[in-house]
């Protein structure tokens, strides 16, 4: 089963709206999101708009693996998991506009 798993961010890009393809203890589809930061839990993270709606519309086996702490002199760092959709468990804000040149009448 461990042949089965792929890290999707390295072969198919970031565009999937997860890092991780992998299965549960009963088989069952597991969609993994890393997100990893040097400062405490209650830092702030970037999250894709994808990777936000992949969530919402899988939310029953997608699950955010959250780095936090982490060293790169130990290549260590603290963890926890949240399940389901994002917008169930974070304060989300956006912080980016995609901007293009209105048309001239």
């Amino acid at each position: 089963a461990a042949a089965q798993i792929v890290h999707v961010a390295i072969v198919e890009g970031d565009s999937a709206g997860y890092d991780i393809r992998s299965f549960n203890v009963d088989g069952t589809d597991r969609h993994i999101e890393v997100k990893t930061t040097g400062g405490p839990a209650s830092n702030a993270f970037f999250i894709s708009p994808n990777e936000i709606e992949f969530s919402s519309k899988h939310p029953d086996s997608y699950v955010l693996m959250r780095l936090y702490g982490y060293s790169d002199a130990n290549n260590n760092a603290n963890f926890y998991q949240k399940r389901g959709a994002i917008s169930d468990s974070f304060n989300l804000t956006p912080t980016e506009y995609r901007a293009r040149l209105l048309p001239t009448s």
